[in-house]
């Protein structure tokens, strides 16, 4: 009779290659985007609503007093020696499949940049501005999807106070990470949410909801590195609650081949007319009235 254990050594081990494989992808695939990549500072970019994007906030360098205690945050995860599970907890209760890491680890790989939380927290207080302009009474909503520890969250919670985040952390463990921080940095208008299925959130929550009235998102982040099929189909799912405006943010477009093809399959869309580029990460613009174009950009 075979011995159980060895499937087991067998299957971890094709997990471990195939971790190695995505590394070395994502390595050389990033060295590609910088070497093609244009950083003209928004020339060429004919929207002014897109070109301020790029010129103000993209390459402004300058920095804010409450990212001090977030980057403080940061170096804490990516030194902190935890052993932690980062697989999705599913509906039913149970978890999807076995992913146990060293938190030093996973922070390191996941975190570690934070050039793309800065963007961000720049890019939230602008919109926040650009919206109270037309509409003092309403209230910026941006939604997380797969937020790790949260610290992205807490970087564009962090932009205004007025706005509302709303955060999924869909392994539990990383979810008690961010409420930990929520609670010690009291910020108060980030949501960490405690649900695992989003299509049923967004029913009970988006519907049906008098908080959450006629909701409309104003910049959603979604993991690409799950797959075409499962991007695709949460792009479909958010799109009630979206408007012409509405940015999309995609995580981790190089992390993989099956995140690339994802990335790609965003692009051919026909809801999508511009996109950009920035390496790890890409932006998806829904307005008719832009140019269907595809810009790569460094940050």
């Amino acid at each position: 009779m075979v011995n159980p254990f060895f499937f087991t050594t067998f299957a971890n081990s094709i997990k471990r290659h195939g971790m190695i494989a995505d590394k070395l992808y994502h390595r050389i695939a990033l060295w590609l985007h910088r070497l093609t990549a244009i950083n003209t500072g928004g020339e060429g970019i004919h929207s002014p609503y897109l070109f301020e994007i790029v010129r103000m906030l993209m390459y402004d360098d300058n920095s804010y007093y409450c990212w001090y205690a977030l980057e403080e945050r940061r170096r804490a995860l990516i030194n902190a020696y935890k052993p932690i599970c980062i697989a999705d907890d599913l509906p039913d209760g149970r978890r999807n499949g076995e992913m146990n890491v060293n938190l030093k680890n996973w922070a390191r790989q996941n975190i570690a940049d934070n050039r793309m939380d800065r963007f961000l927290f720049r890019l939230v207080l602008w919109l926040g501005r650009q919206i109270r302009k037309n509409d003092e009474a309403r209230t910026p909503l941006i939604i997380d999807t797969d937020a790790g520890v949260g610290l992205t969250a807490a970087y564009m919670a962090s932009a205004d106070s007025r706005n509302k985040v709303v955060a999924f952390c869909l392994a539990s463990d990383l979810r008690m990470l961010a409420e930990q921080f929520r609670s010690k940095a009291s910020i108060s208008n980030l949501e960490i949410s405690q649900a695992v299925d989003l299509q049923k959130w967004r029913i009970d929550t988006l519907y049906n909801n008098n908080d959450y009235a006629c909701a409309r998102a104003d910049l959603i982040c979604l993991n690409a590195n799950k797959g075409r099929e499962y991007l695709l189909k949460e792009m479909d799912a958010w799109m009630p609650v979206a408007h012409r405006k509405t940015i999309f943010v995609l995580k981790q477009i190089r992390a993989s081949a099956q995140s690339a093809e994802a990335w790609r399959a965003v692009k051919q869309r026909q809801d999508v007319t511009t996109t950009m580029d920035l390496g790890d990460n890409g932006l998806v613009f829904l307005d008719p009235d832009y140019i269907r174009r595809h810009y790569k950009l460094r940050i």
